[in-house]
């Protein structure tokens, strides 16, 4: 009865014109929607989706037209004829003329969204020859872009076009193969099938530096792929590090008056593949003592910055594949605190605090990591500091016979550079 039905429809349907003619030099491709054979109603979607994806996929190439799906889920209905119904051969080629269609692309997928199995055939509505077949195994993130890759090759054999085969294999297996920038699987791939010319290759696996390259595919010669891939500094992206530096400040006209001092600084940081963000914590007693002259007798007066700063630093790796060394180069943005203290026997515990203030910090750092694939990393570092706002310095001198002392504020740029050396250590 069915058979019938779709006589009738053939004839109806060719009379009516409802099928436009195909262009001669194209070949008509009808995508029926996918059987789900997962028992899931919540995976019922990928039955129309998955069919959507193939069918706007297989119509960018000029050689091949794709019927209209609304049609076919009409006629489907009408004739109420299920996938099964149409691959039986009394069916086929009398659907296939009724959808003016050449070839029928048709599909079924089993399992869950952690593991979507999907079985893949084009076939032949003159001769049910199955052209091209494919089992897709993918997790349901990646299964729509592993069907995109899988319908170009489709769409190059059903069209007659040449096509080669292709060959990945890493080391370690497991990563991810982007053919021409849609994901093909996970490698290794062994003779995939793949439209002849050149095409870009990626590869991509966490822990590992991305790899591509360009190769030429022909019909004649199987191409193969075989990478080693390199460990990547971001295999355990986040760090923490210790370090010590010397500390000179430059500040002229008083450079006499500020002495070298050690500067401590703490850091928690994110790597990224060639780049890291860093926040760092840091502290310095800086010596900025000065000689009061009393009728002739110099007296030292001891004081001293206590000097915290909280900083952001960007770091670029300049050649993040190198293994045993990693040089990088930074620029510093933040703010620091200066706490003018000096000695005072009156005061609380001997001391006297003078002032503080609150100033931005800009900057710019160079370094090199050591054994930068390994969880503990030795580094070398140089830094320039510079603060855009005037640091205000109270200086003192003797009141002569009035006795006491007079405060004569001093503005001035205070900018410097450190060199030091620290331990990184990843997790």
């Amino acid at each position: 009865m069915k058979r019938i039905i779709l006589g009738i429809l053939v004839s109806i349907f060719s009379v009516t014109g409802l099928f436009s003619q195909p262009d001669d030099k194209q070949i008509n491709v009808a995508v029926i929607n996918f059987e789900n054979q997962t028992g899931s109603n919540g995976l019922g979607y990928l039955s129309s989706s998955l069919a959507d994806s193939l069918s706007a996929t297989l119509s960018q190439n000029n050689d091949i037209s794709i019927v209209e799906r609304g049609q076919l889920e009409k006629i489907m209905d009408e004739v109420k004829l299920e996938l099964s119904g149409i691959m039986k051969e009394s069916n086929l080629s009398s659907f296939g003329e009724l959808v003016k269609a050449n070839v029928l692309l048709i599909g079924s997928y089993t399992g869950d969204p952690q593991k979507i199995v999907v079985n893949l055939k084009a076939v032949d509505v003159g001769t049910a020859k199955i052209l091209y077949g494919r089992v897709i195994t993918a997790p349901l993130s990646t299964l729509f872009d592993i069907i995109t890759q899988a319908s170009l090759e489709m769409g190059t054999i059903i069209a007659g076009e040449d096509i080669g085969t292709l060959s990945v294999t890493t080391v370690p297996d497991g990563s991810d193969i982007y053919i021409n920038g849609m994901l093909a699987g996970k490698s290794p791939l062994v003779e995939y099938k793949v439209p002849c010319g050149r095409i870009r290759l990626k590869s991509v696996k966490t822990g590992y530096m991305e790899e591509d390259s360009v190769i030429d595919i022909t019909p004649e010669i199987p191409a193969v792929w075989s990478i080693v891939l390199k460990e990547a500094q971001n295999k355990y992206p986040w760090h923490v590090s210790l370090s010590a530096f010397y500390l000179q400040p430059i500040n002229n006209p008083l450079d006499d008056t500020f002495k070298p001092s050690l500067l401590l600084l703490a850091t928690l940081g994110y790597s990224f593949s060639n780049f890291s963000l860093d926040a760092e914590l840091g502290f310095s007693k800086m010596d900025h003592s000065e000689t009061i002259d009393f009728f002739g007798t110099s007296v030292e007066q001891k004081r001293w910055y206590n000097y915290a700063t909280m900083n952001l630093n960007f770091k670029y790796f300049l050649f993040p594949g190198w293994k045993y060394i990693s040089p990088w180069l930074g620029i510093l943005a933040g703010g620091s605190v200066f706490t003018d203290i000096r000695e005072n026997s009156s005061g609380e515990e001997g001391e006297e605090e003078l002032m503080q203030q609150g100033m931005v910090l800009l900057g710019a750092n160079a370094g090199v990591n050591f054994f930068s694939f390994s969880r503990f990393q030795p580094y070398l570092e140089g830094r320039f500091y510079y603060y855009p706002q005037q640091l205000t310095r109270t200086a003192y001198s003797s009141a002569g016979l009035g006795g006491g002392l007079i405060a004569i504020p001093e503005d001035f740029i205070f900018f410097g550079f450190a060199i030091g050396c620290g331990i990184r250590v990843t997790y």
